[in-house]
């Protein structure tokens, strides 16, 4: 069997996923005994999951064939990464045909950061050094903010009710060894950068690291006035953190 034989292609938002919706069973089985490509990311909230809403078993694998090809299969696609980006589709599971660029996109959705570090370290944009701790390590757009190898400037921390449940919001604003402004968000925190974290930690009844939320120089300054600190005491905790960072480095 040719997988071409059984796939429906669409463009959606210049990605040009391919996508196929028939004989999956097929298509699986051509991946995992004919191709002998392996499993490199399985998304545990999903298959810590019983039953979807749709009355399905719901998880997301991703395979890798090579490190040009990749494919995607889920379950659930309109509860799914695709769904998050926007692209719908009616059928009640799929396999979607993926390059380098979209994996690493995917990855970096699903915060797996040491599957990235493992597989995708060329693609990065980073001075390559040996990770300490990979659950303190974020990457976004392919850069790696490291919170071993950053200063914290300053720490927020407030408590809310939300669905009738405690919950303490947590904000700290970092500066990195290359001098990179990011604000590590706790996964409960209603600012958030992917949204889908909170609900996804709820679900699954346990938390998931945090996201992070990179920064310009003028965004780190009017975060730093708005949770009540000065200018002056800004530029201070930025000349420590240089001192401190030059000896990491």
């Amino acid at each position: 069997m040719k997988m071409n034989d059984n796939r429906n292609v669409g463009e959606f938002e210049n990605r040009n996923f391919k996508i196929y919706t028939n004989n999956i069973n097929k298509i699986l089985q051509e991946l995992v005994y004919s191709k002998g490509c392996a499993v490199i990311y399985d998304d545990i909230y999903k298959a810590n999951k019983k039953l979807s809403f749709h009355g399905v078993q719901e998880f997301e694998m991703l395979y890798m064939v090579d490190k040009y090809k990749y494919f995607l299969y889920a379950t659930i696609p309109q509860d799914s990464y695709l769904s998050q980006i926007g692209i719908n589709i009616k059928e009640t599971e799929c396999v979607v045909e993926m390059n380098d660029e979209q994996a690493l996109d995917y990855l970096e959705f699903r915060l797996a950061t040491d599957v990235i570090l493992k597989y995708f370290q060329d693609k990065l944009i980073w001075e390559k050094y040996d990770i300490t701790s990979p659950s303190l390590c974020y990457i976004k757009n392919k850069r790696v903010y490291d919170v071993n190898k950053a200063y914290s400037l300053k720490l927020y921390t407030d408590r809310y009710i939300r669905f009738c449940e405690d919950k303490s919001e947590y904000e700290e604003l970092y500066l990195s060894f290359d001098d990179k402004f990011f604000l590590n968000v706790m996964c409960d925190s209603i600012r958030t950068v992917n949204s889908s974290l909170y609900f996804r930690n709820k679900e699954a009844g346990e938390m998931e690291k945090d996201d992070i939320l990179p920064m310009t120089k003028e965004q780190a300054i009017k975060w730093y006035l708005h949770r009540g600190g000065s200018l002056e005491e800004f530029h201070i905790n930025v000349v420590n953190a240089e001192r401190y960072l030059s000896k990491i480095k």
